[in-house]
């Protein structure tokens, strides 16, 4: 296979997970995105790869990037790339190891109002606590 049909297919594997995970059906979110049904089965499939202004409608309904949907990243949505740089390589590894039941209670928690924010304060404690301990 090249290079790009493994890229197609890879893709297509997230857009039928995020899919499943919302519980939607194809003929569903091809209605929800304008699409033809086999046109979003053909990208499920890994047959045909989405423009870059579908592409940007599938992650707006999905809530993800299109970083992540064209599998450059592993993560998810803006509110975990605004995250991603506070966690450090333990802590990113053991996300990764999670199952998708885990998977999916991490997400709720980290998509709370206000945990963002709170995080940012814990880190930046943590770093003055550092700092103050160091000297």
């Amino acid at each position: 296979m090249t290079q790009k049909r493994d890229l197609a297919i890879e893709m297509g594997k997230r857009l039928k997970e995020l899919r499943n995970i919302k519980g939607k059906t194809q003929k569903e979110v091809a209605s929800n995105l304008g699409l033809k049904q086999s046109v979003l089965s053909s990208y499920e499939n890994g047959y045909r790869e989405p423009p870059v202004s579908t592409l940007n409608s599938i992650a707006q309904y999905y809530d993800v990037t299109v970083d992540f949907l064209t599998c450059n990243t592993d993560i998810k949505s803006p509110i975990h790339m605004e995250l991603y740089p506070l966690l450090n390589d333990k802590a990113i590894s053991v996300l990764k190891s999670l199952d998708d039941e885990s998977i999916q209670v991490v997400n709720k928690l980290i998509t709370c109002k206000g945990f963002s924010y709170l995080l940012r304060i814990l880190y930046e404690y943590l770093s003055f606590f550092n700092e103050v301990k160091s000297k």
